[in-house]
């Protein structure tokens, strides 16, 4: 199967006023498409086939 890399990102919650780490790693497409920040040493392949449609995946599944 296919790998591809995800990383952990920085995203501004307006509900909390902060920019929190997120609990899900994402594609760097999917991250920079949500003007979030990208946490570069964070990187791990996984299988591409773990993202959800639109480049995500949840921590508890980037293994």
């Amino acid at each position: 199967m296919a790998r591809t890399t995800v990383y952990r990102y920085r995203w501004w919650d307006a509900s909390t006023d902060s920019n929190d780490v997120r609990p899900v790693r994402g594609t760097r497409e999917a991250i920079e498409r949500i003007s979030g920040e990208i946490i570069e040493e964070s990187a791990e392949e996984v299988d591409a086939s773990l993202l959800d449609g639109n480049g995500f995946i949840r921590d508890d599944r980037a293994t």
